[in-house]
């Protein structure tokens, strides 16, 4: 696993995002223990990552970061097979290891170091879909509609 690790250097948390894991940790009951690694005389494979032990007689089974200048979040599943997930935000990687949190705004990871997060909009329109019958009389009712748009048949 340690191979893996360097190649996603983690970033540090954001003020933003400290209380939302002290939150996570506050909600879940069977986590033995959960920090968050910020010196550098630490395990490297540990720094600046959120580290999560859920048996305390065990070592780190989880290791959560955000990779520095991505947007994701990534979760280190550690035991007989190391597993990686990706994420969009803190709450759902937190959440794929104990679901407690509930969905708000999301805290996004930012693009690269002293940037403000990234916002995500969703810019394009959507066309209301009407059922077969509705289309029809919409048309039928409506002449210029019917001379731009394939007349429909109506449903029986």
């Amino acid at each position: 696993m340690p191979n893996a690790i360097r190649h996603f250097p983690a970033r540090p948390l954001t003020p933003d995002e400290r209380p939302l894991v002290a939150e996570w940790l506050a909600s879940v009951g069977d986590i033995a223990a959960t920090y968050v690694s910020s010196r550098r005389g630490d395990d490297p494979a540990h720094y600046r990552r959120i580290v999560i032990i859920t048996k305390p007689d065990e070592g780190p089974s989880h290791l959560v970061h955000a990779p520095s200048g991505r947007d994701i979040w990534i979760v280190f599943s550690v035991g007989g097979r190391t597993r990686i997930q990706r994420f969009p935000t803190l709450r759902a990687a937190l959440n794929s290891i104990r679901p407690v949190l509930a969905d708000s705004t999301p805290i996004r990871a930012p693009a690269s170091s002293g940037e403000s997060p990234a916002i995500v909009t969703n810019t394009r329109k959507k066309r209301l879909k009407l059922p077969r019958a509705e289309r029809t009389t919409e048309q039928d009712d409506n002449p210029e509609a019917t001379a731009r748009a394939p007349r429909l048949r109506r449903a029986s």
